[in-house]
């Protein structure tokens, strides 16, 4: 990272995914310049290579570093669900500040939305409601218990409810989620052909996945 900043490319056009593991030098070299990290805090914890305890990225985010939010791959690391990720982020930016509002609800919600825009550099199309930007939003039913008492609404998003109670989806003016349900696939061909695929593709590698159930160290 070092050698980069050295090079002039650590800037606003610049994403790196990850980064879990920063010393100091690193962390001198990306401060103020603008670029943007990707983490994935659910992916580093399910790997256990201690990025959510010894990570740099709560930070980051106070040396002027964009810190969008990624969920690496599904299944595994967790299902695709940015607002999982951004109460992990919330979480673990505490726990390594030492500090019950490190990260708030409100700096995730930048983080999952604008800060990711920022990251494929297409800001001033998306990651906003803005006049002059395209029409992404999501629209959310209140009527599930993740989201009651309805105190505050970003709390209620960030901490609770997260992708449940999704019921539509807008992207750029195209209704794609509507009442819960896909507008462009039918979900149930996609899960037997992702299961499908998933077979053929271990069945090539010749690879069996192991269970360790009922196994108690």
């Amino acid at each position: 990272m070092v050698q980069f900043g050295e090079m002039g490319i650590l800037d606003e056009r610049t994403t790196f995914a990850h980064m879990n593991v920063l010393n100091d030098a690193e962390v001198g070299a990306m401060r103020g310049t603008g670029m943007s990290v990707v983490w994935c805090p659910l992916a580093s914890m399910m790997y256990g290579v201690g990025a959510t305890s010894t990570g740099r990225h709560f930070e980051l985010t106070r040396a002027g570093c964009n810190v969008a939010l990624g969920s690496d791959s599904p299944n595994y690391t967790g299902r695709f669900d940015t607002g999982a990720q951004a109460f992990a982020a919330v979480l673990a930016s505490r726990e390594q500040a030492l500090c019950a509002d490190a990260l708030r609800a409100e700096d995730a919600l930048v983080m999952a939305t604008l800060n990711g825009a920022r990251a494929v550099g297409m800001d001033h199309e998306i990651g906003s409601l803005e006049v002059g930007k395209r029409a992404d939003f999501v629209i959310r039913s209140s009527d599930i218990l993740e989201s009651v008492p309805r105190t505050n609404r970003i709390q209620n998003l960030i901490y609770s409810s997260r992708s449940k109670g999704i019921d539509t989806v807008v992207v750029n003016g195209t209704v794609i989620v509507d009442r819960g349900q896909s507008t462009q696939v039918d979900p149930e061909t996609v899960m037997r052909e992702a299961q499908e695929s998933s077979v053929n593709v271990l069945r090539r590698m010749g690879y069996q996945p192991q269970t360790h159930w009922p196994i108690i160290i």
